[in-house]
């Protein structure tokens, strides 16, 4: 459970950030926009997947910062389509939202089959891709299809517990699969759209409950978080906190607590339960503290400055999204806001200046994205959630009024 929050480095953030200038900002979205539209014509309809650091294809080399084209709808996937989306609405080109609308097929066809998303990644899938398509162009199929994604979401929620189950339904409980885990702090977005266009309170209901079994179990006292958290599938009790892609099961992986930054302003959003601020404040707090010199975290907050091990630039651009998004809903004079504001600056500045990919042969926006160390996935290269979230951190510093889809 989450403590009284102390930010032990206050000093560092207390000071805006020399972050580049307006000019330089719109020249780094111009170059992922063209970046954008070179890969529209690329991969056509197909979304696309990392390559894990396999070869591509003889034609195209070797598959550092590429990607390789699917139509399978997957967690990344959902976030690519959403990635068109969200260049549409900033740049107003209808290049982007055709790119987004041929995915939307694969996206209604695979809501049909529950059985195609029995893990806790489906608001991941269907948020970006369907929600938006629905919010943007009003597309019923979009929305229907989003709505029997909601219902399958809220199978997967443990009606005791009252969280998302890591994988299977309340009914099945392998002891590795019941387990809540910090990737499904943005899954929940998903079941509270739900709710505001159905009123059926069940959903509402399942969101609240999970973002605060996330707090009870998964948050420490100092702030940092478990990956995932145990709980026994015959007494449904609670045991014990465990990692799958962090270090070992008391670090703290980085990218798992960027989840917890960003999703927690986006429940704000939905409930303005005055607590969130406090847990907010306890995740992105610890955050802070335990950025490196250059404000790119490692995969994995047990490493620091002069560490060799690999960073992961994804975990800087969600959580300063998150940071970014919680700063609407404090007043102006607000010490927590300039902190929050400061320190996301320090950590957009430091993206683009060692992690924007500048290569126009290349397929992302950003690199140095790690997926997961322990399994050797996607070290320092690329990933479509790190460019979706990269770009979404230019989006909010070039219109802050920006509204999302989440």
């Amino acid at each position: 459970m989450y403590g009284e929050a102390v930010l032990k480095n206050k000093e560092r953030f207390l000071n805006p950030v020399d972050i580049l200038s307006t000019g330089e900002l719109e020249k780094s979205m111009e170059r992922a926009l063209l970046r954008l539209e070179k890969d529209a014509h690329q991969f056509g309809d197909k979304m696309v997947q990392s390559t894990e650091g396999i070869i591509a294809t003889n034609e195209r080399g070797h598959s550092f910062n590429r990607y390789i084209a699917t139509d399978k709808v997957t967690w990344k996937t959902g976030i690519w389509t959403g990635l068109y989306h969200l260049a549409y609405l900033y740049s107003g080109d209808d290049t982007f939202l055709k790119v987004a609308k041929s995915h939307l097929k694969h996206y209604i066809e695979a809501s049909k089959h529950p059985e195609l998303h029995n893990d806790h990644d489906t608001g991941f899938k269907f948020t970006p891709s369907c929600v938006a398509a629905y919010k943007i162009t009003g597309d019923e199929e979009a929305r229907e299809a989003a709505l029997r994604a909601a219902k399958i979401l809220l199978d997967h929620c443990c009606p005791v517990n009252k969280f998302v189950i890591r994988i299977g339904t309340s009914e099945i409980k392998q002891r590795d699969h019941y387990r809540i885990l910090v990737d499904s702090m943005m899954n929940i977005a998903l079941l509270f759209w739900a709710y505001e266009e159905t009123k059926d309170e069940a959903y509402r209901e399942a969101a609240i409950g999970h973002y605060s079994a996330t707090a009870r179990y998964l948050i420490r006292q100092d702030g940092s978080s478990y990956h995932h958290y145990q709980f026994n599938p015959e007494t449904l009790e609670p045991m014990y906190g465990v990692t799958h892609q962090g270090h070992r099961d008391e670090s703290c992986w980085s990218r798992g607590h960027s989840w917890l930054i960003y999703g927690y302003p986006v429940a704000y959003r939905y409930t303005r339960d005055e607590e969130i601020k406090n847990i907010h404040k306890s995740v992105s707090y610890y955050f802070m503290d335990n950025l490196p010199k250059d404000a790119l975290p490692y995969w994995d907050f047990d490493f620091t400055d002069g560490s060799y091990e690999p960073r992961d630039s994804s975990a800087s651009a969600i959580s300063l999204c998150g940071l970014y998004e919680m700063c609407k809903f404090l007043p102006d004079d607000s010490e927590d806001k300039l902190l929050y504001q400061n320190a996301a600056d320090m950590m957009l500045k430091s993206l683009l200046e060692i992690c924007e990919n500048k290569n126009s042969q290349t397929d992302c926006l950003l690199g140095y994205v790690t997926n997961s160390r322990p399994h050797c996935q996607v070290i320092e290269n690329c990933e479509p959630f790190g460019d979706y979230f990269f770009f979404e951190a230019l989006v909010r510093k070039l219109k802050p009024d920006f509204e999302l889809f989440w």
